[in-house]
């Protein structure tokens, strides 16, 4: 199975619903409740299966220094996001579509798209601390949780037939199919987090930026630097922007949560810059095209 494919029915899968709106602006109360769809265990047994798939698939770019930045990166900034019991894995996908994701049991992805997006270390730092909320807020269990009176049974299906299809090598085609007829028209038309889970993740990433030593602004200026690519490729819309819908009133309020912390004039680390230089170096294959791109950025 292809990893956008598998991706996206995760997604699809487990973002929709109705939202779960935390009770106060500190960190809600996320314990019980959820566990009774999708315990940890299970969560981190899932993101295991399916990183092993994009493992085995050749979708994840292995070189060393790329991963011991990203890893690293990810790893200071879920130090700073809860008491420690979670643990992390981070990786870069070869795939020029702008877009990050957080699977269950704290696997994060990041496009190579995205990664060469990236103005500076803070908008990284600030694209991964947005997943890493996610995954410690347990947005995907309490997104099930919220439905499970209503579909419980069509939940457990489409995790079953997902993971039959990782497991099996099932080709997607047949997988899809599988879900379309689970889930039905409304699953299919929602592949995003919820609004109110997004809010929250803006709100705990901005924290988490600021705790770990990064620019605060790196979350609003990334959206801002979408929306500059979307202004200048027309119509086409980055992924990322599809599975995180951005508005102005999102950015704005990213923005003011961002200055309520004292301004950080942050420069980029020379493991950033390397890091961006590798992966466009691997991810174009030829080195005249990579040479020619930074002869032309002087």
């Amino acid at each position: 199975m292809h990893s956008r494919s598998l991706i996206a029915l995760f997604i699809s899968l487990s973002l929709t619903g109705p939202p779960v709106y935390a009770q106060s602006e500190d960190l809600p109360d996320i314990g019980s409740p959820s566990d009774s769809v999708l315990s940890k265990q299970q969560e981190a047994q899932i993101g295991r299966t399916i990183y092993k798939s994009l493992w085995a698939s050749g979708n994840i770019l292995t070189d060393p220094e790329i991963q011991e930045y990203i890893q690293s990166l990810g790893l200071n900034l879920g130090s700073h996001a809860q008491n420690g019991e979670q643990r992390f894995r981070f990786f870069v996908v070869n795939d020029p579509a702008i877009n990050a994701f957080a699977l269950p049991g704290g696997v994060i992805g990041v496009h190579s798209g995205l990664l060469l997006a990236t103005e500076t270390e803070s908008e990284l730092a600030g694209v991964l601390a947005h997943e890493i909320a996610h995954v410690t807020q347990r947005h995907i269990s309490r997104a099930i949780y919220a439905n499970q009176k209503a579909s419980i049974l069509t939940m457990a299906a489409l995790l079953g037939a997902i993971l039959v299809g990782v497991a099996g090598g099932v080709d997607g085609e047949i997988v899809q199919g599988a879900v379309a007829a689970s889930q039905g028209i409304a699953m299919q038309q929602q592949i995003g987090f919820t609004r109110s889970n997004e809010s929250e993740a803006d709100r705990v990433s901005v924290g988490v930026l600021a705790n770990a030593g990064y620019d605060p602004m790196g979350m609003p200026d990334f959206f801002e630097t979408m929306g500059r690519i979307t202004g200048s490729s027309g119509s086409q819309i980055p992924e990322f922007l599809r599975s995180h819908p951005v508005s102005t009133d999102r950015v704005a309020e990213s923005r003011a949560r961002a200055e309520q912390y004292p301004e950080l004039d942050r420069s980029d680390t020379i493991g950033y810059s390397l890091t961006k230089a590798r992966v466009r170096l691997m991810t174009t294959g030829r080195p005249d095209v990579t040479l020619n791109y930074f002869i032309n950025e002087q």
